[in-house]
């Protein structure tokens, strides 16, 4: 048997009577050009890239459990290059921004607590914040070019910019002493699973998590995680972009031709739509951070099932609600500067919320709708009558049956009023649509339907084109109507499976999700979640 290498015609080397294949200098090249931060095709959900790369950070972070310093700072630099292949170089901004908030924390906390550090830090955030969110409208409106045509702004600023603040007031008030080590200031701002979207951490429990993190993950918790990544998985980059491409987009960029049943079913989509796909990120975010040690909130609780406009906001996007209150309404002097007053902190904190999301006149109608709900709902409960008492509560808990299936039905459509809002690029779009549910109810629909499915993934039969995306809305409207404990019983018996059938069951919604982009969504790149362009 020879031992001495030969080449073969096919490019491969004959060694030891075994053909071994050789990497070309265009496969290594094209291996090293993946690692870098391409804008044109930036870091996609889901990816095999993503994925090669978590297969590979969660054993490496299991071979350093007993180096704690070691660990953080592989989480750090993970976090970093994730963050690079998303945004590239917008990294160092957030890296800058960590190197501020450190400082202005350290400089808050001496001597008699001053006040400048918490201001400049404001003002710097809403800075960036306005001037990446809101640059191009008043570089129009100015004739003025901030940034180079087909630049993105930096991922998740909004969430990373509102860390940075709660960190410092948090300082400045006394809730946490100030941090003396950089890395964990750049771990609270960068940490993966929690940067891009959120969601926003409440900064004494996640720096306890970073100072005494649970490496010990029990069967029970192993379970949890590894169902909740499995179906939030499922909900985003499945059933979120089925309804999108089908149900959504169509009628969005097309209102005025459609009928209006097919306007107020793509309203709904919507609703369930930018469920699915916040929520599912979210489940994923807390299963993957739960391996890792440092546990994330919830941030969804099922939030069409409120039966108000204030139990919405106590059940849906949970960590911005809180955020929004413990900085913002209760700065603002919250409920306790009398009755108008009250109002008007409400109107303000939902008016900059809606902001928040996007600088344009929808956000803002957006905000100032739930600001004028949340206002009339708070005047209701504040009237000491049998009729409002029977009619109006802070939760539905604590209603009867049919003043709350009320509730439930008036919140939800008054909520996805409010995504219509949400949703519309512009004033006409969102006048076109409503005009559209308003218009003539007997001019027929089904055949613009079935047109409308049929035209977004040609390849498919008519009926598949109909019955995937109706299966996919029906699937995401099931998930509000689980039995209670239903999540914990698949938990249970995920957990008496045993280990391989975990595995499984994740593999098969990681498969699900591939076969989705490669079936019905052949030459589009993985999109990424909806609420990342928020």
């Amino acid at each position: 048997m020879s031992v001495i290498p030969v080449i073969t015609s096919c490019g491969s080397i004959l060694l030891a009577g075994i053909e071994w294949p050789v990497v070309s200098g265009d496969c290594l090249s094209l291996l090293l050009s993946s690692l870098k931060y391409n804008p044109e095709h930036p870091l996609q959900l889901p990816s095999v890239f993503t994925l090669t790369f978590l297969l590979v950070l969660f054993p490496a972070l299991a071979l350093c459990s007993g180096r704690p310093k070691v660990r953080k700072w592989l989480l750090i630099l993970a976090s970093l290059y994730l963050y690079y292949k998303l945004s590239g170089a917008w990294v160092l901004l957030l890296v800058l921004l960590a190197v501020a908030t450190w400082l202005l924390a350290l400089r808050g906390n001496t001597g008699q607590k001053a006040i400048w550090p918490v201001v400049v830090t404001v003002v710097l955030n809403l800075l960036l914040l306005v001037l990446f969110k809101a640059g191009g409208v008043f570089g129009s409106c100015l004739g003025i070019e901030f940034f180079p045509a087909g630049l993105a702004i930096p991922a998740g600023i909004s969430f990373f910019c509102f860390q940075s603040i709660s960190y410092v007031v948090d300082c400045r008030r006394g809730r946490i002493s100030p941090l003396r080590s950089f890395p964990d200031v750049l771990l609270l701002l960068a940490y993966f699973p929690k940067m891009f979207l959120g969601p926003l951490v409440k900064n004494k429990d996640f720096i306890a998590s970073i100072q005494h993190p649970h490496l010990t993950v029990t069967a029970s918790e192993r379970a949890g995680a590894i169902r909740r990544a499995a179906f939030g998985i499922v909900k985003f980059c499945v059933l979120s972009r089925i309804i999108g491409r089908f149900l959504v987009d169509p009628v969005f960029s097309a209102p005025a031709s459609a009928p209006a049943p097919v306007c107020l079913l793509a309203v709904y989509a919507y609703t369930f739509q930018l469920y699915c796909d916040f929520s599912g990120y979210t489940d994923l975010a807390i299963g993957l951070s739960c391996f890792i040690g440092l546990p994330l909130p919830e941030n969804f609780a099922l939030p069409y099932h409120s039966a108000s406009i204030t139990e919405f906001w106590r059940r849906w996007h949970i960590s911005l609600s809180s955020w929004l209150k413990d900085y913002l309404y209760i700065s603002l002097g919250g409920n306790r500067k009398g009755r108008l007053r009250t109002y008007a902190n409400l109107l303000i904190t939902m008016v900059l919320g809606g902001l928040w999301h996007g600088v344009g006149l929808m956000f803002l109608l957006w905000g100032l709708w739930h600001g004028l709900l949340l206002c009339l709902h708070k005047l209701m409960l504040g009237i000491d009558k049998p009729f409002t008492k029977y009619w109006f509560a802070k939760t539905g808990s604590t209603m009867k049956l049919f003043p709350r299936a009320v509730g439930v039905f008036l919140t939800f459509n008054a909520v996805a009023f409010g995504w219509l809002m949400f949703r519309s690029p512009d004033w006409g779009t969102f006048s076109a649509l409503t005009q559209g549910i308003l218009s003539d109810w007997s001019v027929p629909a089904w055949s613009y339907l079935l047109a409308q499915t049929s035209a977004v993934s040609p390849d498919l039969s008519t009926a598949a084109s109909l019955a995937i995306p109706a299966a996919a809305l029906v699937a995401a409207v099931l998930t509000h109507f689980l039995p209670s404990g239903a999540l914990t019983l698949s938990d249970r018996i995920l957990e008496r499976s045993g280990f391989a059938i975990q595995v499984l069951v994740l593999v098969l919604a990681i498969w699900l999700a591939f076969q989705t982009t490669a079936v019905l969504f052949p030459g589009i790149a993985s999109a990424l979640p909806v609420y990342a362009n928020f």
